[in-house]
């Protein structure tokens, strides 16, 4: 768990000289805030709570997203079936006045025309068309999932390091108990592991030792004279 402190203050304005009606809406927010009651600080954030707060605020991911709704109205779209088109059209109206516009004159100085269409689609082209974009839906969601994967590892990853950057316990010392804190860096793979080979010890807040490792090994052979007893 990693702890986090917040704190806030608060300064009072006088509000002689505003409208009433401002000062009545401002009153009315208080007292509905009161009635709801205000969210508590946030003091405490679990690996949980990084991994959900960083997939759901993520603004990249938010947009992949999209893209996967947008995906599937293209498959709404892939999937309606050709429609009938109907055409009208006149031509030869001269330019005249409004007194113009009679009967005989739409009868004698215009022509029309009009049609009627629909498009024949064979060989399973909409089926085809439908598949390719449920194809692509899918691909898309696949993306999505593996962004939100290497997201929620980075997240993880960082977390655990943040865990690991430090540690404090407190020991006897001639005078009494100390507080110690040793802040771990200089992070190598080792055999997978990440490792800090440099260790900084602070006591009471004030730096003892740092330690630097040159090697680091696991599960090296010890040999069995070292536990004899002396003679």
């Amino acid at each position: 768990m990693v702890r986090f402190r917040e704190g806030a203050s608060f300064g009072a304005r006088p509000i002689v000289g505003r409208p009433i009606a401002a000062v009545m809406m401002s009153i009315g927010l208080v007292a509905g805030l009161g009635a709801q009651g205000l969210p508590a600080p946030i003091t405490r954030v679990s690996m949980d709570d990084a991994v959900r707060l960083t997939l759901g605020l993520n603004q990249a991911l938010r947009a992949q997203r999209l893209t996967i709704d947008m995906a599937k109205a293209d498959e709404t779209t892939a999937e309606q079936k050709p429609k009938f088109n109907v055409t009208f059209g006149a031509e030869g109206f001269p330019t005249f006045s409004q007194q113009q516009l009679t009967l005989n004159s739409l009868g004698n100085l215009v022509s029309y025309s009009g049609a009627l269409g629909y498009t024949f689609e064979r060989g399973g082209r909409r089926d085809k068309r439908t598949t390719v974009a449920k194809d692509s839906t899918e691909v898309t969601r696949l993306n999505v999932m593996d962004s939100e994967r290497q997201t929620r590892f980075q997240t993880e990853q960082a977390f655990i390091a943040a865990l690991l950057a430090k540690s404090k316990y407190r020991m006897a010392g001639p005078t009494g108990d100390v507080s110690v804190e040793e802040i771990y860096s200089n992070y190598r793979d080792v055999k997978g592991l990440k490792v800090p080979f440099t260790t900084e010890v602070r006591r009471d807040g004030a730096p003892a030792v740092q330690r630097t490792l040159r090697t680091f090994e696991f599960n090296v052979p010890v040999d069995p004279a070292l536990f004899n007893k002396p003679s």
